[in-house]
């Protein structure tokens, strides 16, 4: 079945927050900046995605 209308090119814009009740690494658990120390590693490989850790969602 043929579409009608879609764009053969479109933009895309991908965004990875990390979410934490506190931006300073020494009031979180080890745990949560291990998480964060994997994903800058992960999502910092694509050079299209954007990482930042957040403590709230509003930054996003």
């Amino acid at each position: 079945m043929k579409q009608q209308g879609v764009a053969k090119l479109a933009e895309k814009l991908y965004l990875v927050r990390e979410t934490k009740s506190s931006l300073d690494p020494t009031k979180r658990r080890p745990d949560e900046n291990a998480k964060i120390k994997c994903g800058e590693a992960h999502f910092g490989s694509l050079p299209d995605v954007e990482f930042r850790v957040v403590n709230d969602a509003r930054q996003v």
